[in-house]
């Protein structure tokens, strides 16, 4: 048992000043993966999180363990990767079309679908129930797909160019489109019937959220705007203007009452769904912001940007950020384990690095050694500490 381990089951003075030192750096662990991270998810009981490379591996690591077993047999980049609900299965799909589905107790020989599109497959998302799995690709289209089999169902085809996102509703009961043309598709998954087509967006649109109730949706788009649209009519609800360039992702807060988007521009806009007005504008990035997510509780909220840092927001309590260092590239994919604890994190610079979400700052540091501690253990009873440090003491 290693000692951060050690510290989370034992409580005494000295181990809270311990836990202290531990705490102000909240690096967990990383892991080096040999090549860009493009994609990255957690299953959804914490145990696993999945990582595709540029390389056309897949790794699944261990959260406990951190032990990482790569998945291979994809020939192309993977740009997408997802649990299914149940967490059962792993689903990858590639620049080049592929989509492979694994089982994650036995990732043997997953099965593969060799030209599920014809071109790159960039989105894939299950249904709430995890009865279906949808995909998007460059191609234009929308697979729809058997989990269990592999099986393609059906195929929607929005009419436009690349599809850039694929969201259902929280019951499954809608599946929306965002394309390349700047035009929503609403559609009923079960029958592949295009229930509303909106329109109003200058240039592509690359985010979609539903909000909890599936009352309303939102669209991202490269031209600066997020729309809110009503449901089922698709009536327009807002445009929020404020971005000064690109809009590059979406998240609605759990109470519903709230929406966050993120730009290149720099700044992340917090915006009222309930008559579009503009509250916050949050800044602190030193480059465009490529993506953000809500903690599961929607306390926080964590923002990757092209400055290679992860700036985690305080939502309840405001402030300035806390920034997370440690990339030393571009930050591609962000995800928050379950509980929320912990924030994974993968980049150009080809590591897949976890943090702590929360910093306890209980007691002052204890300081003593005059050089770097090399090792450190605590009694049974957390009432003696250990160490043994390079200054030879």
């Amino acid at each position: 048992m290693c000692i951060r381990d050690r510290l989370e089951t034992v409580d005494s003075p000295l181990a809270r000043a311990l836990w202290w030192e531990l705490s102000h750096e909240p690096l967990r662990w990383h892991a080096h993966m040999g090549a860009t991270v493009y994609s990255l998810d957690v299953s959804p009981d914490g145990r696993w999180i999945a990582a595709g490379l540029q390389d056309g591996t897949v790794h699944l690591v261990d959260a406990v363990t951190r032990e990482a077993q790569p998945l291979r047999g994809l020939r192309d980049p993977v740009q997408a990767v997802a649990f299914s609900p149940d967490g059962s299965q792993l689903a990858c799909g590639t620049y080049g079309g592929q989509l492979a589905l694994w089982r994650v107790d036995d990732p043997g020989t997953p099965v593969l679908v060799d030209g599920a599109h014809e071109g790159f497959l960039s989105i894939l998302t299950y249904a709430p129930d995890g009865s279906l799995l949808a995909s998007a690709s460059k191609d234009g289209t929308v697979g729809l797909w058997d989990p269990a089999s592999g099986q393609r169902l059906r195929t929607l085809e929005p009419g436009g160019e690349r599809v850039h996102d694929v969201v259902f509703s929280s019951t499954g009961a809608w599946l929306a489109t965002g394309d390349g043309q700047g035009v929503v598709g609403v559609w009923d998954p079960a029958t592949g019937e295009r229930l509303r087509t909106l329109e109003g967006h200058d240039k592509s649109i690359h985010r979609l959220a539903f909000s909890p109730d599936g009352a309303w949706l939102a669209s991202a788009s490269w031209d600066g705007t997020t729309r809110l649209w009503n449901l089922p009519d698709g009536g327009l609800r807002a445009v929020l203007r404020g971005h000064q360039a690109r809009v590059t992702a979406v998240a609605v807060h759990p109470d519903g009452d709230r929406l966050f988007t993120s730009s290149n521009d720099r700044t992340v806009r917090v915006w009222s769904t309930q008559d579009g007005r503009e509250l916050d504008v949050l800044r602190g990035h030193d480059a465009r912001i490529g993506g953000l997510q809500l903690s599961p509780d929607g306390t926080q909220l964590a923002t990757r940007g092209d400055d290679a840092t992860v700036r985690l927001w305080d939502l309840a309590g405001g402030g300035p950020p806390r920034v997370l260092e440690g990339h030393t590239a571009s930050i591609m994919r962000i995800r928050y384990s379950p509980d929320g604890a912990r924030l994974y994190s993968g980049g150009n610079d080809h590591e897949v690095r976890a943090w702590a979400t929360a910093v306890e700052r209980v007691v002052p540091p204890q300081r003593g050694h005059e050089a770097m501690v090399t090792a450190l253990d605590l009694t049974a009873d957390g009432t003696v500490a250990a160490s043994a440090s390079l200054d030879q003491t």
